[in-house]
């Protein structure tokens, strides 16, 4: 038997981030998020090359469903094989790795308020990619990372829409506004890379009245 993956979103960019996720790799008791799971071969991944201590547990949230944005294949035979071939392909991962794997179908702005906060050492973010669901996830998703915990942000340079808001650049570039002092950033270029440092950093400066 062997992995069966018909796209490969994956590889082409990961060497941006590669060398910070690899200082994971063997962690007692690593735990890690993905939000967008697809076939799994982000999944796979982490449990070839991270999880591979006792204790450690992967969660893959994804609703396996049809959604606007899903321009450049047929979402229909799309949504037929994708989940199939995830649990097949994680299946195969987990003959080989002691992590434990927790499968949760359903969208995930309903999902992420469930987990417990403070859970996890690294969290992927790659769901949709339309703006305002991208910025519920990675605001959602923060409050679930582990203080010094990895924040990863897919598709940073994704730009397949003429509209910004169909895009997941607006959403980080807020995110990254917002939070500003909360985190060290890592790395940006396709992707982006954050450490979670801390509850705000220095007080605001008051404008004079």
């Amino acid at each position: 038997m062997s992995y069966q993956f018909h796209y490969d979103w994956f590889t082409p960019y990961l060497s941006e981030v590669e060398p910070e996720l690899r200082s994971l790799a063997g962690k007692p008791g690593l735990q890690i998020l993905e939000i967008g799971s697809f076939e799994g071969r982000s999944a796979v991944w982490f449990l070839q090359a991270l999880l591979t201590a006792p204790g450690s547990g992967l969660t893959c949230i994804d609703p396996w469903q049809i959604t606007p944005e899903m321009v450049d294949f047929e979402p229909e035979i799309m949504v037929a094989w994708a989940e199939s071939r995830f649990d097949s392909n994680t299946a195969l991962a987990l003959q080989h790795s002691p992590a434990q794997l927790q499968k949760i179908k359903g969208p995930s702005e309903a999902v992420l308020p469930l987990l417990p906060a403070g859970s996890f050492d690294l969290i992927l973010v790659d769901g949709s990619h339309r703006a305002p669901f991208v910025l519920s996830d990675l605001v959602l998703a923060w409050r679930l990372l582990k203080p010094e915990g990895l924040l990863w942000c897919d598709d940073y340079g994704y730009d397949r829409f003429v509209e910004p808001h169909w895009n997941p650049a607006l959403a980080i570039d807020s995110f990254l506004a917002c939070y500003q002092g909360f985190y060290q950033l890592l790395h940006r270029g396709y992707q982006v890379l954050l450490r979670k440092t801390g509850e705000g950093g220095k007080p605001g400066v008051l404008r004079e009245v």
